[in-house]
């Protein structure tokens, strides 16, 4: 009988979890005035129920509400509306309404407002809701493949996790592996069997720390099964890189920061991998050794529970970086991590640089 209420209670789950992405799917469909005459005051609710627990300016809320008045009252939104809203939904992006901090847009309300405000045909306000691909996690961006898949091919654009959504029998999927042939891990994410040997072989290849930092990151957004398997094998891996003041980095923590993208529902490479980080800048303790390595067998029976990987290395330690020598800590390595949440303000400013990227690599 309690197996059984086990089962049923994970089940309801599953069923409550699927039927919540559902809503926020069909918010993505729709443009940003037709979502705010259908749930402009649900998610009003939302943002006054949550601004603490997402820091959310008050100023920016009373902004949302005449906008939410402004449609009801079926006045055109101006760019600025847009980005207001954009910035909300950067505000709530990247923590869980556990206060769990993760690295990447992990709020499905994030996603549907931003997919819903790139339908505009004002190119600013498109350019401020697209989605970087640092800050995706495709975990969540995979269920939001139908709304995404329509406005990207629409506006002609190739973004890395858009392939991901495009089916062997999708019209566009051929169209597409013809022009990234060959392009890592584009190619890959599209089945292309050639470009998946050669990210292997690369993989297999790699023997300077640079090297391997690289390789990490494409196979973190291949995402394929074999690069995902790849992937947590590094993390056995015990090259290092030492500096002349002591501090060091490790070929695991730069897997565990891509595991993190790949995995953001996973409390494991979240919450908990943050509380280990944070052990790993501080005082070199024996408790704070202590929660690191327990923190990379908790990873190591993670890999051997669902990909049946045995991690022999990495139990053994007690470190992630900042290994130092002498004495002194680090609050960040080379703006790969913060050690503290950034603030919305920081991350639109992130946002922006991306942008601006990607206007200079020709995307329209």
């Amino acid at each position: 009988m309690n197996y059984l209420f086990k089962f049923l209670l994970l089940t309801a789950f599953v069923i409550s979890f699927s039927a919540e992405y559902d809503k926020y799917i069909d918010m993505a469909w729709k443009t940003l005035p037709e979502l705010l005459k259908t749930e402009g005051d649900s998610i009003l609710n939302y943002f006054e129920k949550n601004k603490d627990t997402y820091n959310i300016n008050p100023q920016l809320i009373d902004g949302f509400r005449d906008i939410r008045n402004k449609v009801g009252n079926n006045e055109i939104l101006n760019p600025d509306d847009y980005h207001l809203i954009i910035h909300l939904a950067t505000a709530i992006g990247m923590k869980s309404e556990s206060g769990c901090y993760s690295g990447v847009f992990v709020n499905p309300l994030t996603y549907a407002l931003r997919i819903s405000a790139m339908q505009t045909e004002n190119r600013s306000v498109y350019l401020s809701a697209y989605i970087p691909i640092d800050h995706v996690c495709l975990d969540v961006i995979k269920k939001f493949c139908g709304p995404l898949r329509d406005v990207t091919i629409k506006k002609g654009l190739q973004l890395e996790y858009v392939l991901h959504c495009l089916s062997e029998d999708d019209p566009e999927h051929q169209v597409m592996l013809d022009k990234v042939k060959g392009i890592l891990p584009r190619a890959v994410i599209l089945g292309d069997k050639n470009a998946k040997r050669k990210l292997l072989e690369m993989a297999d290849g790699a023997e300077t720390f640079d090297e391997k930092i690289k390789i990490i990151e494409l196979l973190g957004e291949a995402g394929s099964q074999e690069s995902i398997k790849r992937l947590l094998l590094m993390l056995d891996d015990t090259t290092e890189i030492r500096h002349e003041d002591g501090r060091s980095e490790s070929i695991r923590y730069f897997v565990l920061r891509q595991l993190r993208k790949s995995y953001c529902t996973e409390q494991i490479f979240t919450c908990e991998f943050n509380k280990a980080y944070k052990a790993d800048i501080s005082s070199k303790n024996n408790e704070n050794r202590k929660i690191v390595n327990k923190f990379f067998q908790k990873v190591a029976l993670w890999c051997k529970e669902n990909f049946n990987i045995e991690l022999e290395n990495l139990i053994k330690y007690d470190y992630l970086n900042s290994n130092y020598w002498g004495h002194g800590k680090i609050t960040r390595f080379h703006n790969h991590i913060l050690v503290e949440e950034p603030t919305p303000e920081e991350i639109e400013k992130e946002l922006k640089r991306l942008r601006e990227e990607l206007i200079k690599n020709g995307y329209k």
